[in-house]
């Protein structure tokens, strides 16, 4: 303690914060990221290539989730005018520094990542969606989920057919497998951050204008916010495709009670008891996974 009389109090911490974040099985490197800086906090989910397809240089979706990162430590901070201008500046950043080192750009193939963000600013959460990461907002007796759909909504036809043909125990390293999954993988970059598609972190700062935004009163009163969550999509799948918790509410209670890195694990567990997706048919068997679970009232 200061015994300056005239020294500032040190404010208290803006929440509790416990987060998770670890590699799919059988990979060294993660390409998701969870971060808590002062009162932001995020998690992105780079988005993988797979290996036929072209990229446009060696700098990865680790590289980018690394960079953009460091990005939103700069441009996030409570002057900010908002957290898609911030977003949006981080990308610029990034998008600079893969210029100088890229020969050339198409941004179907350049590097990008789902992208979640909390703020908060007084008694005021300000939230941010792009992609297929989620944000779950707990106001004491219920639980909203926040996540940009768009993505799921192109080519269902294909991913009805991967759904299909795991269920019928086709597994994943059938070649029709493989067939379908380059198609859906085709069909989605074709309409990566365009009208009509969906849109991501990569390249383009304009992308950050088509996130899901708001702010929400914090405190102890009904119907105000008491609890959050950011979770990469290897999350979610608890919850939207392997019923491993029945509810948004019941997964967002093991994450603020058991910890992440337990929800990732019994995950894990799930996955390998259904290692070929013929009971829980899923587009890939793992996934990079990563959840920041936050208590906002004391």
């Amino acid at each position: 303690m200061s015994s300056d009389p005239l020294a500032r109090p040190e404010p208290p911490p803006p929440w509790r914060a416990s987060l998770g974040s670890v590699p799919r099985p059988e990979r060294t490197h993660n390409e998701d990221l969870a971060e808590v800086v002062g009162s932001s906090a995020w998690v992105l989910d780079g988005a993988s290539v797979r290996d036929p397809s072209p990229s446009c240089c060696t700098l990865g979706a680790r590289w980018y989730v690394q960079r953009l990162s460091a990005a939103l430590a700069a441009t996030l901070n409570p002057s900010s005018p908002d957290l898609s201008a911030a977003l949006a500046a981080a990308i610029s950043q990034v998008a600079a520094e893969h210029d100088a080192a890229c020969s050339e750009t198409p941004c179907a193939s350049a590097p990008s990542a789902a992208v979640a963000i909390v703020r908060r600013l007084g008694d005021v959460l300000d939230y941010l969606v792009l992609g297929d990461a989620s944000v779950l907002l707990g106001f004491g007796g219920t639980v909203e989920c926040l996540s940009d759909k768009r993505l799921g909504l192109v080519a269902p036809e294909l991913r009805g057919h991967i759904r299909n043909h795991l269920a019928t125990g086709g597994g994943y390293e059938d070649p029709e497998y493989a067939r379908l999954l380059d198609e859906l993988v085709a069909a989605e970059r074709a309409v990566r951050n365009t009208e009509g598609g969906y849109w991501i972190a990569s390249l383009d700062p304009g992308a950050a204008g088509q996130s899901l935004t708001g702010s929400l009163p914090i405190g102890p009163d009904h119907g105000h916010l008491k609890t959050a969550a950011l979770l990469s999509d290897g999350v979610s799948r608890s919850v939207t495709h392997l019923h491993l918790y029945r509810t948004w509410g019941d997964l967002l209670d093991a994450l603020l009670h058991a910890g992440p890195q337990a929800c990732i694990d019994a995950i894990r567990r799930v996955e390998r008891a259904d290692p070929h997706g013929r009971r829980f048919p899923r587009t890939a068997p793992s996934d990079d996974a990563s959840a920041i679970a936050l208590r906002l009232v004391a």
